[in-house]
């Protein structure tokens, strides 16, 4: 798991004398996959190759310390989010990601302080018809113990329609999040408002997602929807092929109902860090 900041692990004090490996991203865009071994209030004292080098903490832009040293170079560039559902982990403040999925929907996702994110995007194939589909999505997560996390959010889609009229729908989460940013599960609940209807057919999903590897994780996402007349299911297995600060989503994507005619149906996404 990684902890971010501007530039100090709030676990550390001026002084101290620590072993932890860390990336380290300078004020002019260079970053080092370092060992820091000691930091005050005016230096850094990291270890690269076997050499020993000194930093000035001016020019230190922000460093995303690991808890332990593994194998991986790079942060996880996306414990926020399976292949669409969140999970209860905050984007770090002044971080952000754009994410394109299918080719059809792209969105932007921005952290705002150290527990709110903000996302918005649209559909793209309904623009074509005239009836644009535009979303909007806040969370608010925080952690409350160690690898544990909670978080509350929405998902509101505006569908605008000069001929039907305007429409405005909604869902409402809960989310918990257990584990470090390289390995966790997500549980959650969504209670949807349409039609003026609040809270009528409640949404339940379990996600995972594990690194395998420094540029590969394998993730799952599921969803239970409940009704008054049926339950249904969707789910989505696949592994995401990642970079420092690009990712590749690729799934399969199952339900009853697609099962009927084909097996599955592929689902690619992609995203970039920024």
């Amino acid at each position: 798991m990684l902890q971010q900041m501007e530039d100090k692990d709030p676990d550390e004090t001026d002084s101290s004398k620590i072993k932890r490996l860390a990336l380290v991203t300078m004020k002019n865009g260079d970053e080092y996959t370092v060992v820091i071994t000691q930091r005050d209030s005016v230096q850094l004292t990291i270890t690269s190759n076997g050499v020993e080098i000194r930093l000035n903490v001016q020019q230190i832009k922000k460093t995303e310390y690991y808890d332990t040293n593994e194998e991986f170079t790079y942060p996880n560039p996306h414990p926020s989010r399976y292949f669409f559902c969140p999970s209860a982990i905050p984007l770090a403040s002044g971080t952000g990601y754009y994410r394109n999925l299918m080719l059809t929907t792209i969105s932007v996702f921005f952290g705002i302080g150290n527990h709110f994110t903000l996302g918005i995007g649209m559909e793209l194939i309904s623009s074509l018809f005239g009836r644009p589909t535009f979303f909007i999505s806040p969370k608010w997560a925080t952690k409350v113990a160690k690898n544990f996390h909670l978080g509350f959010g929405a998902l509101g889609i505006a569908l605008l329609n000069r001929s039907f009229g305007n429409r405005m729908n909604g869902i409402g989460f809960a989310l918990a999040t257990y584990g470090t940013n390289d390995d966790h599960m997500t549980m959650g609940i969504g209670i949807t408002n349409r039609a003026g209807e609040f809270g009528k057919n409640p949404a339940f999903t379990f996600s995972g997602q594990v690194r395998a590897g420094n540029n590969i994780g394998i993730m799952t996402e599921n969803y239970f929807f409940i009704s008054e007349n049926q339950k249904n299911y969707l789910g989505i297995y696949g592994v995401r092929l990642m970079s420092r600060k690009n990712a590749f989503d690729i799934g399969l994507l199952v339900s009853k109902d697609i099962s009927q005619i084909i097996p599955a149906l592929p689902f690619v996404g992609y995203s970039r860090k920024f």
